[in-house]
């Protein structure tokens, strides 16, 4: 019997200035971190139009796009989706960040399940999909550890999208400079050559 083992070994990030993402979905449901990744990513890239998807019913004073759709029932993926294609035609970029609002999500495999199964069904155009989430328990980190399987058996499904998760310990700075902080890993690494799975710890990056 063979046995393998994978080991996380640091990397500095090598950006790609052709990457550049003018579509980006956001799955994001409270108020005020849409308004803090508008904010950063405004200041990033000014012509970004950003998308959100979010389990809570729409937010009247958002300015901004939001689609709200009921996490548990496969066919509003798919509808979401298809209303986007319609729309905006092609995504550049797509981070499923629920978990971070939710932690529940991180055990909840069914949502990206759904997510990757509506892409392909509608013919979606998702240049770059990003899992994040940040965990606080050792065994929340071995779920995000099995969310890489992901990215490892997709490319026959998707062959166009690419696909990676990126997580971290959540922190324990105050929420806005976390939040910050995280957004501009995320933006990071959506421009990064290719998008791989990547685990931040102590300011430093592992691949």
């Amino acid at each position: 019997m063979m046995t393998f083992e994978e080991v996380w070994q640091e990397k500095t990030l090598t950006t790609h200035e052709s990457a550049r993402i003018r579509t980006l979905v956001c799955f994001l449901s409270e108020l005020a971190n849409q308004k803090e990744i508008v904010k950063a990513i405004q200041t990033l890239d000014s012509q970004t139009k950003i998308l959100f998807i979010s389990q809570q019913p729409n937010h009247t004073a958002s300015s901004h796009t939001i689609y709200s759709i009921s996490r548990k029932d496969p066919s509003a993926y798919e509808l979401t989706f298809q209303s986007i294609r319609e729309e905006y035609g092609e995504i550049d970029g797509m981070l499923y960040l629920w978990p971070i609002e939710d932690a529940t999500c991180i055990e909840d495999y069914s949502v990206i399940v759904y997510l990757l199964q509506s892409i392909a069904a509608v013919k979606l155009k998702a240049g770059r999909v990003l899992l994040g989430a940040q965990f606080e328990t050792g065994l929340e980190r071995c779920y995000l550890d099995s969310w890489i399987g992901f990215e490892r058996s997709l490319g026959l499904v998707l062959p166009n999208t690419q696909v990676a998760v990126m997580y971290q310990e959540k922190s324990v700075r105050d929420r806005k400079a976390a939040m910050e902080d995280w957004l501009t890993k995320l933006w990071s690494e959506l421009q990064g050559e290719k998008v791989q799975s990547v685990f931040y710890q102590g300011g430093k990056r592992f691949v």
